[in-house]
């Protein structure tokens, strides 16, 4: 796969537009179905999986971003009852991580060890 180089400012405005697409999709579809898989797309699958292996706390800080989105921040956010939890989020991810990433188990170890410190409300 050919990489890119770009600003990091650059790169910290696309994981954010990332998020807000994802909690976009993943709240209508919760909307409508309750009891849906929490999956938040193939295509956040393939950039937590990227950011995964450059830093592990990024990983659980873009987590922690989807999740404060998922649950107040969005304007649909308050729609869907129960609010989305970690382990629902986490459960998801298997859904959306590429083929062959096989860290899934220790990405969700390690998000419930450290996502307090950058989402209390985890």
């Amino acid at each position: 796969m050919e990489s890119v180089t770009i600003p990091h400012e650059v790169y910290e405005s696309l994981k954010a537009e990332c998020t807000v697409g994802t909690a976009t999709h993943m709240l209508a579809m919760l909307i409508r179905a309750r009891d849906a898989v929490a999956h938040p797309g193939d295509g956040y699958g393939r950039v937590l999986a990227e950011i995964w292996n450059r830093d592990h706390d990024e990983t659980v800080l873009f987590l922690a971003d989807l999740l404060a989105e998922l649950r107040v921040h969005h304007p649909l956010a308050g729609q869907v009852q129960p609010e989305v939890s970690l382990d629902e989020l986490l459960g998801g991810l298997r859904f959306c991580l590429p083929s062959g990433f096989g860290e899934h188990d220790r990405l969700a170890t390690y998000t419930r060890d450290h996502i307090h410190s950058y989402y209390a409300s985890a």
